[in-house]
């Protein structure tokens, strides 16, 4: 199955993305969230120095091999002293604009600019994944599109979105827009609330293929402990 993807308003239809529908991943969501839960407790309460893993999993990422688990490592990243939840979204925009007027070279040597802190970066792997299926460069189109799913599925498969207990977790507000991407729905009002003591965000958005209204929960954590960092609170 080939599906578009709609990014900040742009449909691609060169990029083969296959994420699994929300439902089907209901049924194991639960233990798999459980566990997840406990990596975001271990990873974060960790020095940066400490963090679990990252640079092998990093490794591991960039060759490319099978079965790596991306949850494992973005919340390993977001231990590290180069996460930074405050991204610059001016940067996203402008990856898209180049791509939307075919300047691939300058798209592409801004988006692996942003991989030099920031490897789990959903939109600059899709951004590289289209710049290279435009030049061509099949091999590593085909590595930043099975990144890019890889990423964004590891977020999908920590949950349903639909309840606080069953939110999708994520480490930056860019990988919230990033789902809402891949699932082509439109932003609209966006909320932070506290239950049991944990963070969410909760966004209310348009599905565009149904012009539906969805209710969406992601659980904030490691973004909240990431401001906690970037903005120290003073006495």
């Amino acid at each position: 199955m080939t599906n578009s993807v709609l990014v900040d308003g742009i449909k691609f239809v060169n990029l083969e993305v296959q994420i699994k529908i929300r439902r089907e991943i209901v049924k194991r969501s639960v233990s798999l969230l459980a566990v997840l839960i406990f990596l975001v407790i271990a990873a974060t309460a960790q020095p940066a120095a400490q963090a679990p893993d990252y640079e092998s999993l990093l490794t591991k990422a960039k060759r490319g091999e099978k079965g790596l688990d991306y949850a494992a490592l973005r919340i390993a990243y977001a231990a590290t002293s180069d996460f930074n939840p405050v991204v610059d979204a001016k940067v996203r925009v402008e990856m898209y604009k180049l791509i939307k007027e075919k300047k691939f070279k300058e798209a592409i040597k801004l988006a692996e600019a942003v991989h030099k802190t920031n490897f789990v970066d959903i939109s600059s792997h899709m951004v590289l994944a289209l710049a290279y299926a435009e030049l061509k460069d099949q091999p590593k189109a085909d590595f930043h599109k099975n990144t890019y799913l890889g990423l964004v599925n590891s977020i999908i498969n920590s949950g349903d979105g639909e309840t606080a207990k069953t939110a999708y977790i994520v480490i930056s507000v860019p990988e919230e827009y990033a789902i809402l991407d891949a699932f082509e729905y439109k932003r609209g009002t966006q909320e932070v609330v506290t239950e049991n003591g944990h963070k969410y965000d909760v966004l209310t958005v348009t599905d565009t293929k149904t012009n539906s209204p969805v209710k969406m929960y992601f659980n904030i954590d490691i973004v909240w402990k990431g401001y906690d960092k970037v903005f120290p609170k003073t006495n």
